[in-house]
């Protein structure tokens, strides 16, 4: 337990790194359960639709924004656990070289999304996966 952590939170010291640790773990953790309940209820709201009313069912609009938001909420989870990871490391180490490989790894990180979210992106608009 970090007591620095704990001053930083309860003083809300918003120019500490200890501060955002701690708000960051906290939304990567609601991000996950988020996230849990969003695929729950998206499971809950697409079991009692038949077969044959599923493909006319999924098309619609109100239907595809309900079936993005876990993939939002994943994401989101994955981005605040990952800035989480990196600065415990940077919090832990007190060193400018560890906060330049957490910016590396951001970076690379973006770079590869983009690289292979946009490919994706294109087949999906193409209507490569339909009927």
């Amino acid at each position: 337990v970090d007591e620095d952590a704990y001053s930083a939170v309860r003083g809300v010291e918003l120019s500490k790194a200890r501060f955002w640790l701690v708000v960051v773990g906290y939304l990567s953790i609601v991000f996950s359960w988020i996230t849990i309940g969003a695929v729950y209820l998206l499971l809950v709201m697409l079991a009692p639709v038949s077969d044959a009313n599923l493909p006319a069912f999924v098309r619609s609009s109100s239907v595809m924004n309900c079936l993005m938001l876990p993939n939002v909420f994943l994401l989101l989870m994955f981005y605040a656990s990952s800035f989480f990871f990196a600065l415990a490391v940077c919090v832990a180490s007190n060193s400018g070289i560890m906060l330049g490989l957490s910016a590396l790894m951001f970076a690379l990180m973006v770079v590869l999304l983009q690289n292979f979210m946009t490919p994706m992106n294109i087949a999906v608009n193409a209507g490569c996966f339909s009927d």
